[in-house]
């Protein structure tokens, strides 16, 4: 479960910051909650459990979006098994620019190879990368 406490005073919905709750398909947002002063968000979180805050925020210089976030989690010694150990999952979101959908491609991409690639192969792959200038 998430638990997500806004500390945000004085916030004003037009800078943004809003948190999205997205379905399981990401086909649409299903809820939209503002980053108000005292206001909290409790929500279950799995692997399909998309949420964030995609859009820029347009407050100002001296303004920051401040939230207290706390999880818990249970499992039994089966979720091992059954569910694989990851990371955050990026998804993008209809209508998102061909730029940020390649992006989150490439970072369910990089979490698939982090699943699947043992750690010393990515190492030696990656310092390959960097002594070519990629």
């Amino acid at each position: 479960m998430n638990l997500i406490v806004y500390l945000n005073e004085g916030w004003h919905q037009q800078w943004g910051g809003s948190i999205e709750l997205w379905d399981r398909q990401m086909k649409h947002c299903a809820a939209k909650y503002p980053p108000l002063l005292n206001q909290a968000l409790i929500f279950n979180t799995d692997e399909n459990s998309f949420h964030g805050f995609p859009e820029p925020l347009a407050c100002p210089e001296n303004a920051s979006r401040k939230s207290l976030a706390l999880y818990y989690y249970t499992a039994s010694k089966e979720i091992y098994s059954e569910v694989p150990s990851t990371s955050t999952m990026y998804h993008a979101r209809p209508g998102d620019d061909a730029a940020v959908q390649r992006e989150a491609r490439r970072l369910r991409f990089d979490e698939h190879l982090r699943q699947w690639v043992p750690p010393a192969v990515l190492r030696y792959a990656r310092a390959a990368r960097r002594r070519l200038g990629r």
